[in-house]
């Protein structure tokens, strides 16, 4: 299910909520990471850094469950995301993709890097 908004809002949402995940019987087992566009290098250059790419997954698997992309090019962004749901990508496929540089949706690839050093190389921090 895909929720758009105007194309003057910027902003558009793919099936799971974080609201949504709250109220699930296993919130520990999702995870949600974010990236502002402040950190990616297209969006630096152009003088563009508000919003940000934020993606929901099941914490260890990182499949997709769902992704808010707000700021320019959100609904290009998230098709992305969306053809990883049906193909059953999970994210950290998507970081393995070879991204144009520099383009937006390299933050879709920073966010499949911060599966890996949040979660994987995270439990070796505590």
């Amino acid at each position: 299910m895909l929720h758009g908004n105007p194309p003057s809002k910027k902003r558009k949402s793919l099936n799971y909520s974080r609201k949504l995940c709250q109220f699930s019987t296993v919130p520990k087992k999702i995870a949600v990471y974010r990236v502002p566009f402040s950190e990616v290098d297209r969006s630096i250059t152009m003088g563009r850094t508000e919003g940000c790419v934020k993606i929901i997954t099941k914490k260890w698997s990182s499949k997709i469950l769902g992704a808010t992309i707000v700021g320019p090019r959100a609904g290009e962004m998230l098709m992305e995301i969306s053809t990883a749901m049906h193909a059953k990508l999970p994210l950290r496929k998507l970081g393995t993709l070879m991204h144009p540089y520099p383009i937006e949706s390299l933050a879709i690839r920073k966010a499949a890097d911060k599966w890996l050093t949040e979660t994987i190389l995270g439990i070796f921090r505590r």
